[in-house]
């Protein structure tokens, strides 16, 4: 089975930013690593990551970095609220 993480679109959870967004991450990727979550949100297919980086300027809220070369979501500050300037 593949490595994923999902950012699901849920109006109480904390990334629920994710659907707030154009999801230019989706179009940053050009591995299709990064695709729409059934559910809402993205989710991230790890295996199909290449480490590049280009989807972590792309979130305008900063739910993605780079861990260990291959892209993960990570949960933002409980003060962020509105996206970087």
């Amino acid at each position: 089975m593949p490595h994923s993480s999902t950012l699901l679109a849920e109006p109480v959870s904390a990334p629920s930013q994710c659907a707030a967004c154009a999801a230019d991450c989706l179009e940053a990727c050009f591995n299709d690593a990064i695709v729409a979550a059934e559910r809402g949100g993205v989710e991230i297919l790890e295996d199909n990551c290449a480490g590049c980086g280009a989807c972590v300027p792309a979130c305008d809220f900063g739910l993605i970095r780079l861990q260990d070369g291959v892209a993960q979501f990570r949960l933002p500050a409980a003060s962020a609220k509105a996206p970087r300037p």
